[in-house]
């Protein structure tokens, strides 16, 4: 939900206790950034929103600046104002002085992918999209799941919906859910997953995909926060361990028309032109998936978890109520019809992510792309075109596309090829303990 500054403006004179203002904005790889700010200037903060460097936006994993990034000492590095998206300030319970979070952002279409995400009053078709996403706990020191918070003891397997594995956690959880409830982050089921420490949560349908996007980064940073106030750690990466279950973030996109609400793939009202809808849909998501794999697989790890009959889907097809094709049309009443894109990590930008789902289905419907016969069976044992396998095939196929370059426009298309090749670089050039252990000791 989005607030005016007036509202902003009442919650810091109710929270008069609060001493400081992180003042901050999401980056190319969700990864929060931004100033501390003294509370006392909240109100130019809501009015005339703060300078910080362009180059803020487009840093690699480690925070580094992009090496020859028009962006930084072409540009004298040059500064531009982030403004305030609306959220209500998040209180930090977990910091030892009272602080709030306010988010910013930059509304510049060259270097930030919000505009892309954005319905306009025209559009006679949006998007509504809900998310299913994963993330681990782990042990605060060690690539290993965390103890249970109740007995201490470690996992010794992964307990799909496993009751008791819910209640290992419950603090943590409990806090989660009250924090959601608190920022009007609309979430139904935590379920326990299957991997050792692995939990799934279930973010409900929203038109605005902005908010969305933002709801699930905010949501990312602060469940990290908390789990560090309960001395573990809280993990979004898509393979955190090895021989365990990788973390997804699933999304269900249906079409509604923009005047009624109604669902445009609602075979019961709709008939013939609502499956043409959804298979249009269909089509211009497959058209685009593996020329945009950068998007669903953003980093060197992400492709650990995409591997065969692992429950990521790599085969780029679709098939009726089928988990083991990139997108799926789960079995449901004609009024919740929907697909399910499976393939993206737990580490993408949900921003980039629904993006192009946006544009890739708007694409299908105006261009009437069919797309192949629905599959059946095990995916995993059929011929199908892939997902990138490695990072660099990733980054050529971005490089090599024109829809997306049509889509983001050129500049913020390279920016993000640049940030993500200089992270590639970082990752291949680092030797693995176990690779130093064996070569080293073997040749």
């Amino acid at each position: 939900m989005r607030h005016t500054i007036d509202h902003l403006s009442a919650w810091f004179e109710a929270h008069s206790d609060i001493t400081q203002i992180l003042v901050g904005l999401f980056d190319y790889n969700g990864v929060l950034r931004g100033k501390r700010v003294p509370a006392s200037k909240y109100k130019s903060l809501l009015t005339s929103g703060l300078k910080m460097p362009r180059s803020i936006q487009v840093l690699d994993i480690l925070g580094h600046d992009i090496e020859d990034s028009p962006l930084v000492f072409a540009s004298g590095d040059a500064d531009a104002t982030a403004h305030v998206t609306g959220r209500l300030p998040i209180r930090l319970p977990y910091l030892s002085e009272p602080t709030a979070l306010l988010l910013v952002a930059f509304d510049d279409e060259e270097i930030s992918p919000l505009p892309y995400v954005k319905a306009t009053d025209d559009d006679a078709i949006r998007l509504l999209c809900g998310v299913e996403m994963e993330f681990m706990l782990l042990h605060p020191d060690a690539a290993a799941p965390a103890p249970s918070l109740q007995t201490g003891q470690s996992p010794q397997a992964g307990n799909i919906l496993s009751a008791l594995h819910l209640d290992d956690y419950d603090g943590l959880l409990a806090d989660i859910r009250t924090f959601c409830d608190e920022q009007d982050i609309a979430i139904d089921t935590i379920t326990s997953e299957a991997g050792m420490g692995q939990f799934e949560v279930t973010f409900q349908p929203k038109q605005d995909l902005a908010v969305l996007a933002e709801d699930i980064l905010v949501f990312k940073s602060f469940v990290k926060g908390l789990a560090k106030s309960h001395g573990i750690k809280a993990s979004f990466m898509a393979k955190p361990l090895e021989g365990q279950a990788g973390n997804g973030m699933h999304v269900h996109a249906s079409i509604i028309d923009a005047q009624t609400g109604a669902n445009l793939f609602d075979e019961e009202t709709g008939g013939t032109a609502a499956e043409q809808r959804l298979s249009h849909s269909v089509g211009g998501l497959l058209s685009l998936m593996q020329e945009a794999s950068l998007i669903f697989a953003p980093l060197p790890n992400s492709y650990r978890r995409l591997v065969p009959s692992a429950h990521a889907p790599v085969q780029i097809c679709w098939g009726y109520d089928n988990r083991t094709a990139a997108i799926r049309i789960p079995d449901s009443s004609p009024a919740a019809r929907r697909l399910e894109v499976r393939s993206a990590g737990a580490d993408a930008n949900p921003y980039f992510l629904l993006a192009l789902l946006r544009h890739a289905i708007l694409s299908g419907l105006g261009q009437e792309i069919t797309p192949p016969a629905a599959i059946s069976g095990n995916a995993y044992e059929q011929s199908h075109p892939k997902l990138a396998q490695e990072m660099g095939q990733a980054l050529a196929l971005w490089e090599a596309s024109s829809s997306l370059e049509a889509l983001f426009g050129t500049t913020l298309k390279t920016l993000f090829a640049d940030t993500k090749r200089q992270e590639f670089q970082i990752f291949t050039n680092h030797i693995p303990p176990l690779e130093f252990e064996i070569l080293s000791e073997q040749l």
